[in-house]
């Protein structure tokens, strides 16, 4: 009977793969997945197999969180709610033969249980002196080194869009003077692909009110020659449209916007772009798109 249980010990270990749930992209054998739910706040899910403890599941899902910080520019990071859960599965093994006294069989059930994290993360490009936060190198840098992990070399960006960008040839440039110097784009540095951004995880309430007379904005000599969509919307209507996704795009802390459609256009940010879809004058931002 030993030598059976020792069989039944060996299918369980193939059956189940054999080592624990790595750091990468969700699959068949668990992984993180990631959701942008505002320019600053994420949510991170991890999850494990059979073979993975529930401190690998916590450490990976701290690793993705201080990945996903930098990767939207932000130094630091808070954990805001942590959820931690398991799901458990049996797995039934049953053997049977015969030897010179007649048949055998046994059966033995096995359970399997595996662990799971939810993480709410906001970031910042600075900490305050009253809050105390998590750095996001020494984060990365700890857990790598625990795990004997690679550092990340290959760039690509944090989110992958839910939505194909517009080619560059239907693109055509605004010119909306911002206060202050542009934002610098610092390429940023990835190993692993990303998950779909949701479009519908935008907050509540992000459409932005139309600029006030005279507000810093577009200037009379900066204003956009006219082209299909202002010949559609006429020059003063879509003029106001692009006065409108300009400073959409400041509250949200990016720079100059594109037109990359009749009603839509790309907002430059640090170290990705945004969407913004405007139905007259009230416009809102909508989803990331990759960086060329």
């Amino acid at each position: 009977m030993n030598f059976r249980r020792i069989g039944a010990i060996a299918l369980l270990v193939a059956a189940l793969g054999g080592c624990a749930t790595g750091y990468h992209a969700k699959g068949f054998t668990g992984g993180f997945s990631d959701t942008l739910l505002a320019p600053d706040i994420f949510r991170i899910r991890f999850a494990g197999n059979g073979f993975t403890d529930a401190e690998r599941v916590s450490d990976f899902a701290m690793l993705r969180a201080a990945d996903t910080s930098m990767d939207l520019g932000c130094g630091w990071f808070g954990v805001m709610n942590e959820t931690d859960g398991a799901s458990t599965s049996t797995l039934t093994l049953s053997s049977a033969g015969w030897n010179r006294h007649g048949g055998w069989g046994f059966s033995n059930t096995v359970p399997v249980v595996k662990p799971n994290t939810s993480l709410l993360v906001k970031c910042t490009r600075s900490p305050p002196s009253d809050v105390e936060l998590f750095d996001a190198r020494f984060v990365a840098r700890s857990i790598r080194a625990k795990y004997g992990l690679k550092p990340r070399h290959s760039p690509e960006p944090a989110i992958q869009p839910s939505v194909a960008a517009a080619s560059p040839s239907a693109q055509t440039t605004v010119v909306a003077p911002v206060a202050g110097p542009a934002p610098v784009i610092t390429p940023l540095r990835h190993e692993y692909p990303r998950s779909p951004l949701v479009a519908d995880t935008w907050p509540a309430g992000a459409v932005m009110a139309e600029p006030a007379a005279g507000s810093a904005g577009m200037s009379q000599e900066s204003r956009p020659a006219a082209t299909e969509g202002a010949a559609d919307l006429g020059l003063q209507a879509y003029v106001g449209m692009v006065a409108a996704a300009q400073q959409v795009s400041s509250q949200i802390g990016c720079g100059t916007v594109m037109l990359s459609g009749s009603s839509d256009f790309t907002a430059a940010c640090e170290s990705y772009d945004v969407l913004i879809h405007c139905d007259g004058k009230d416009c809102r931002p909508m989803h990331t798109l990759p960086r060329p």
